[in-house]
């Protein structure tokens, strides 16, 4: 198929609904090494049970020890020889001779560390010979179903990469031939050109897309996992001046090789498909990082839910005593990456807007109810949106998400606020427990909220969540903003 019909195919398949990232291969290859040690340690209990069973006696802590240095030095030697590359793996039947290779390399050199340090005269030959056999056939098997279970999920588009390429010269159709070489593994999403006012004459090689803005829209609506540039090396300035515009989006933004032969081939830094290339943008949240925090939302929100199932009940009897109309107060806000998610809080206001325009809650505004007065001075209006967390449509914490005609209006008017869309926007966060929350009567507030924003989604980790989570009573739920 040529370069121009993968791309039209590509923008038919276009859809309004967003797609969530895949698996990461990074992830996939540590499941697998972890798999691996796990087997060769497996392996040498095994041997040591059969071996020492019928036909001897013999020391279990030798057995162990020696199980987990060859556990140990195989997963390394197997890194090391590329064989948790996702190609790899998915076709691993390719690689049968390479793995066997290196587990009699690791099986060798451990039988020579004992007799270099004259310890091989305990350790039994049957044994040993029994557990390299035994290895074998484990570490084939466990590939083997490894590899069927990563060629069904390639054919659901589990394991691809959606990519986009900046530029549609010879460079980007050299690159697109080279990386649909991988098959299931790379999607290409299209190419677009810079646009009016970037200066480029280069001649198209390949139909483009649209242009940089109408990229930006697209990877709003569906999935792109990398943005490579194919733009000339040499272009130093104007390469990180597209780089800045594609910097509020949670994706990879990589610099394409000009040339793929293969010294190229190995400039750096990361693989993409059968390509190796720079990477100048990452998301804050990828691999093992979007995991645990997607791990931290499942189980915390789910038990912060059930744990509040009692509270909640009595505040929606309340609500429903106090004024009519609905118990919940639903509102569309932008969650991750620009999506828009339909909020929910306990009502406490006698009107709901969520129009072109929301006017901010002021102090002493007449709009709010009895009840509501009391659930927004404690924060407590906020619990229903632990529903949203189990959905998934937010994290317990992240920035929090603000009223669509807010986003409209801030956006225009402060740099870098739409970064603050690269992860899930949360219950409570870094800005709330600072003391920014509330109303906003000027700039410089809103300002300050998305600094904190922005410093939370670029210094994250686990520790920071859970910090936030237990300051959250005391510092962020009662606030005298909070009204």
């Amino acid at each position: 198929m040529s370069v121009s019909e993968q791309i039209k195919g590509r923008s038919s398949e276009r859809s309004e609904i967003r797609n969530r990232p895949g698996l990461s291969s990074r992830v996939i290859a540590d499941f697998v090494s972890i798999a691996d040690a796990v087997t060769i340690f497996t392996a040498g209990c095994v041997a040591h049970l059969f071996y020492f069973t019928f036909f001897a006696t013999g020391s279990w802590q030798l057995s162990l020890t020696a199980s987990f240095l060859g556990a140990v030095f195989s997963v390394a030697l197997f890194r090391r020889q590329g064989l948790y590359a996702l190609p790899r793996l998915i076709r691993w039947w390719e690689r049968i001779g390479r793995l066997a290779a290196s587990w009699t390399l690791v099986f060798l050199s451990l039988a020579t560390l004992a007799f270099l340090v004259k310890v091989a005269d305990a350790y039994s030959r049957g044994w040993a010979i029994i557990w390299f056999f035994v290895t074998l056939v484990m570490l084939l098997f466990v590939r083997a179903v490894i590899g069927t279970v990563l060629q069904h999920l390639a054919r659901q588009g589990a394991v691809q990469r959606h990519i986009a390429i900046v530029g549609c010269g010879e460079q980007a159709r050299l690159l697109i031939d080279r990386l649909t070489a991988e098959g299931e593994l790379v999607s290409i999403v299209g190419a677009y050109d810079l646009g009016p006012g970037w200066e480029t004459s280069e001649p198209y090689s390949i139909p483009n897309q649209g242009t940089l803005d109408d990229l930006i829209e697209d990877v709003q609506r569906q999935r792109v996992d990398d943005i490579i540039l194919a733009l000339p090396r040499s272009d130093e300035q104007r390469i990180w001046r597209v780089a800045e515009r594609l910097a509020e989006l949670p994706v990879h933004v990589r610099l394409a090789p000009e040339t793929f032969d293969i010294k190229s081939s190995q400039l750096r830094d990361e693989a993409v498909g059968a390509v190796r290339m720079s990477t100048l943008l990452t998301p804050p949240l990828s691999d093992w990082s979007r995991l645990v925090k997607a791990a931290e939302d499942r189980v915390l929100g789910a038990f912060f839910l059930l744990f509040m199932l009692p509270a909640m009940a009595l505040i929606a009897l309340a609500i429903k005593i106090d004024s009519s109309g609905p118990v919940f107060f639903v509102q569309r806000r932008h969650g991750f990456n620009h999506e828009i998610i339909l909020v929910l809080k306990f009502r406490t206001m006698s009107v709901q807007e969520d129009g072109q325009q929301v006017v901010q809650a002021k102090r002493g505004d007449d709009r709010i109810t009895r009840v509501g007065r009391f659930l927004r001075r404690t924060s407590l209006d906020e619990l229903p949106q632990l529903i949203n967390v189990t959905r998934g449509e937010m994290s317990l914490v992240g920035p929090r998400p603000h009223a669509v005609a807010h986003n409209v209006q801030y956006a225009s008017m402060i740099n870098s606020y739409s970064k603050r869309h690269k992860v899930k926007p949360g219950i409570t966060g870094w800005a709330q427990i600072n003391g920014f929350r509330g109303e906003t009567k000027e700039l410089e507030l809103m300002q300050k909220r998305i600094e904190h924003d922005l410093f939370y989604i670029e210094h994250w980790s686990l520790w920071m969540d859970l910090k936030i989570i237990l300051l959250t009573p005391f510092r962020g739920m009662i606030h005298p903003n909070a009204y």
